[in-house]
């Protein structure tokens, strides 16, 4: 199984992607909250929003990221 990642937003700027557990030790959200709120784009404690994303989507930044760290490092 996959685990499922979220862009966070705090304030209104990306905070970073991180997973439902990942949220909890960071911020103190129930686990099963962060897919609720994702789907219904609700606020949480007026600060956070959640962006599920989807595996390709996170598959391609992964990759993109990645190639442009080679890139950097072979001097292109």
């Amino acid at each position: 199984m996959r685990p499922v990642y979220y862009n966070v937003y705090d304030y209104g700027r990306l905070m970073g992607r991180y997973t439902a557990p990942e949220l909890n030790r960071l911020i103190g959200i129930p686990r099963l909250m962060v897919g609720r709120l994702a789907d219904s784009e609700q606020p949480y404690r007026d600060r956070y929003e959640f962006q599920r994303l989807t595996y390709t989507e996170s598959l391609a930044e992964e990759w993109d990221r990645v190639r442009l760290q080679i890139l950097r490092a072979a001097g292109r």
